[in-house]
């Protein structure tokens, strides 16, 4: 009886210990899995994307779940938006003019006015429909937002410039949002892809691709690099923040081209009526890309240059106005050139008929030039 009390309790002492050690393996192994998966998912720490394994982007997210939170949610907000604004303009079906599919689409457009102005993205494309030219009573302009269909009361398109803009008919007071100015867009800025058909892309700004050498300004363009190749859903489309203010365009060849470059023809346009830029003439270099050694030399601007040939071309408007080859100009207005407002940019805020004033240094001296855009 004895022996049979004794093997009851080692074998209760054995149980006991084994429960134990399952107890503190259960533990270490938690313990193990949790510190592996957050090396992994860092949602509760700093997120550095400087580490090889982001692509060296140079900045750091705290608290990256809160992050990512935060982006759906500007996302969700601004998508009402954005189906509102973004148009598809079809050819009108003969057979029922209230059945429209998304693949019938022949161009894409954004509402870009309160009156009704659509900017058609027709950057890179091979062709297009230009029946639409001269018989514009035979498209309409469909909304995605409410599935809206308009009439199209006016246009002008040039090819030149690769600028197509359609008036919708019967609309006085659209919701519009303003274009993002080139100079404050950062490196590793959240940024948005949109289609007609609403397809949505989040991205990443990788790059601002400016010129650091010599800008011939009146052919200089400017592009944006992503963080990844967009797939060819989203060739002719457009690219927002995420407060849904319009950043740039997607060409056919999907290139990504800011729409700050538009802003002169597209304003002129309305002022105007004319589809037209102020062509100012000159070859400059931003002092904020050259590396120099001579204290003397001076940290800001625009100088004035073209590899020891003339900077300023005869009869263009910054010659009729006084400017020189090795001139430098500190402000335009009240825009002052430095390493985050290019001169191609500040120009991009003028059309013609306003007027400017070059505050300029030259020979150790300053000058004020003014300038009558025509």
């Amino acid at each position: 009886m004895e022996k049979k009390e004794k093997k009851i309790k080692t074998w209760l002492l054995v149980l006991l210990f084994s429960l134990i050690l399952g107890f503190l393996g259960g533990v270490f192994s938690y313990i193990y899995s949790y510190k592996n998966f957050y090396s992994l998912f860092p949602f509760s720490q700093e997120l550095d994307l400087n580490s090889w394994d982001y692509g060296g982007t140079n900045f750091i997210i705290q608290d990256a779940k809160k992050v990512v939170i935060n982006q759906d949610l500007k996302i969700e907000e601004n998508i009402a938006y954005l189906s509102e604004a973004t148009v598809g303009v079809f050819k009108k079906n003969e057979v029922s003019q209230d059945l429209y599919f998304f693949e019938d689409s022949i161009l894409n457009g954004l509402v870009i006015s309160s009156d009704g102005w659509v900017f058609v993205n027709i950057v890179g494309l091979p062709s297009f429909d230009k029946n639409i030219l001269k018989n514009e009573d035979e498209y309409v302009i469909i909304s995605k937002k409410n599935k809206k269909i308009y009439e199209i009361e006016n246009l002008t398109y040039s090819e030149k410039d690769a600028l197509l803009l359609l008036k919708i008919k019967g609309i006085d007071n659209f919701p519009v949002k303003s274009f993002y100015n080139f100079s404050d867009l950062k490196v590793g800025q959240s940024l948005l892809s949109y289609t007609f058909s609403g397809q949505i892309d989040p991205v990443f700004l990788m790059s601002k691709n400016q010129q650091s050498g010599i800008v011939n300004i009146d052919k200089f363009s400017n592009s944006l690099i992503f963080n990844k190749k967009q797939d060819d859903f989203f060739r002719n489309s457009f690219v927002f923040d995420l407060n849904g203010d319009l950043v740039a365009l997607t060409s056919f060849d999907l290139e990504v081209y800011p729409m700050s470059d538009f802003k002169p023809l597209i304003f002129n346009f309305f002022k105007n009526k004319e589809i037209k830029k102020a062509k100012f003439g000159i070859s400059y270099i931003n002092i904020s890309n050259v590396l120099s050694t001579d204290n003397d030399f001076y940290s800001e601007g625009a100088w004035v240059y073209n590899n020891g040939l003339s900077a300023v071309e005869k009869g263009g408007l910054f010659d009729l106005a006084g400017l020189k080859t090795g001139d430098i100009i500190i402000r335009v207005n009240d825009y002052k050139v430095d390493s985050n407002n290019d001169l191609f940019d500040i120009l991009n805020n003028f059309v013609i008929g306003d007027k400017l004033s070059l505050y300029v240094l030259r020979d150790d001296s300053f000058i004020d030039l003014k300038v009558d855009l025509k």
